[in-house]
């Protein structure tokens, strides 16, 4: 069932909440936050970096976030110390390059339950968001609106489509238990697949200060592990749009539900949507990039970007989180990017795209039935998706659907027992280089290697590489 709330319900996020746990001590922590500081926190940057004239309340509601996402007893804008009767350390899910850090698998001991914990040095998270953006002024994805954020909508807002906040502690350098537990058997239960405990609690020594952000943990793999399933299993593009579509459609409503918070994701993609033990319920992560509903610069990985974030100018975030999910939309149902980049003269397909429209661009893209037969993706598409991607896709985003309005199209209203037709699919090569793309000319056929290579990196969790 599609259990999301109402998208254009009135959010209620004036005032303030709070949450609070027991820790194994018996002492209280409490977490405390509006969501106008929230929204503060992730709207005034100026693609990545700290303007002159909003520096001063950016520094102020960025501390304020981290007061609200982990206060200790010690004083406001201290984090919660790690705990490690608390907190089991089972196994790396990710190593996060970008950051020098890892996300990983534990065991909650008070809540009976796994997490994920993303773990990150505090040399380069910094003791506070003014810091952070001293040290990095050209860094787009910001942990502390990924921490701001994630509070928010998770303890204030209770949004399902998010995964649930935890806590935010400061880690300090010790060795983990010499001689860890086994994991219990209803949490061995719970593991998605890959994720093996044959050499649980084999992590590494924590041997500088990290920052930890811990979430709850969704055993249902990500959309491109979905993807990767569907591909393996010899969907062919149209058998893809009708299992697709109930989680295209839970992840629109839960972009609506952020939306209607006043944040825009800003990083939308097959890594960042988890599914639920179950694979029905759909979880964004990652908010590092999350802004309010105007933004400036460049964010998300390249595929994604919406056109206008590379003009320089300020655009809207919530077309451009459109755009992106046109692109995933895309993505899941061919089984390839449409394009590596969108930013200009740099990707033949994009600007075969940008010059002949939606139309000629699926005219040209080919796929190979098991019979040989070669067929365009315009043949194969149906035309419902087809006038869907033609709305999340378009350049200018005056006239690109909103996604709210994207809820409205037929092939999202459609029901999900219309029939199939069988056959396996092979994808275009990449598209002609700039000369033969301007000319229009043929594009021939080959196997779909893009989307195995999982160029997109991150497995859910961890921070992106792009």
């Amino acid at each position: 069932m599609d259990s999301e709330p109402d998208p254009g319900a009135t959010s209620s996020c004036q005032g303030t909440a709070s949450a609070s746990d027991a820790a194994p001590d018996g002492t209280a922590r409490e977490v405390r936050g509006t969501a106008e500081d929230t929204q503060a926190a992730v709207s005034s940057r100026e693609g990545g970096r700290f303007t002159e004239t909003s520096s001063r309340s950016e520094a102020s509601s960025h501390s304020s976030a981290k007061s609200r996402a982990g206060r200790a007893s010690g004083g406001p804008g201290k984090l919660e110390e790690w705990d490690w009767k608390r907190f089991r350390r089972r196994v790396i899910l990710r190593e996060a390059a970008r950051n020098h850090g890892r996300v990983e698998l534990a065991e909650d001991l008070v809540k009976g339950q796994l997490v994920a914990v993303k773990a990150m040095p505090t040399s380069w998270v910094c003791e506070s968001p003014a810091a952070f953006s001293a040290a990095h002024p050209e860094e787009n994805e910001l942990p502390w609106c990924d921490i701001a954020a994630t509070y928010h909508l998770s303890r204030v807002a209770r949004l399902p489509c998010v995964c649930g906040f935890v806590g935010v502690y400061h880690r300090r350098p010790m060795a983990a238990p010499s001689s860890p537990m086994p994991m219990a058997p209803n949490l061995c239960a719970s593991l998605a697949d890959g994720v093996s405990t044959e050499h649980s609690g084999n992590v590494p020594v924590v041997e500088h200060d990290e920052t930890c952000l811990v979430i709850s943990y969704c055993a249902g793999g990500d959309l491109f592990t979905w993807l990767e399933r569907s591909l393996s299993s010899g969907h062919n593009s149209v058998c893809r749009e009708t299992p697709a579509r109930p989680l295209i459609r839970r992840l629109f409503r839960a972009v609506a539900s952020v939306h209607a918070q006043g944040l825009a994701h800003g990083d939308l993609s097959l890594e960042n949507v988890l599914l639920d033990a179950q694979g029905s319920n759909v979880v964004l992560i990652d908010f590092g990039a999350s802004t309010g509903p105007r933004a400036v610069g460049v964010r998300g990985k390249p595929s994604y970007q919406a056109p206008e974030m590379h003009t320089g100018g300020e655009y809207d975030a919530f077309r451009a989180d459109a755009f992106a999910l046109g692109v995933l939309v895309f993505t899941l149902v061919v089984g390839d990017y449409p394009w590596q980049s969108t930013r200009h003269q740099l990707c033949s397909k994009f600007k075969f795209f940008t010059k002949k429209g939606m139309a000629d661009y699926l005219s040209r893209r080919k796929v190979q039935r098991e019979t040989g037969e070669i067929i365009t993706l315009a043949e194969l598409l149906s035309p419902e998706i087809i006038a869907l991607l033609d709305g999340l896709l378009q350049i200018d985003p005056l006239t690109r659907l909103d996604v709210n309005s994207a809820l409205q199209s037929i092939w999202l209203l459609s029901d999900d027992s219309s029939p199939t037709v069988e056959f396996s699919s092979t994808l275009a090569p990449p598209l002609p280089s700039s000369s033969e793309a301007a000319a229009g000319k043929g594009m021939g056929t080959a196997t779909d290697a893009t989307v195995k290579k999982r160029k997109e990196k991150g497995n859910g969790y961890a921070q992106q590489d792009e």
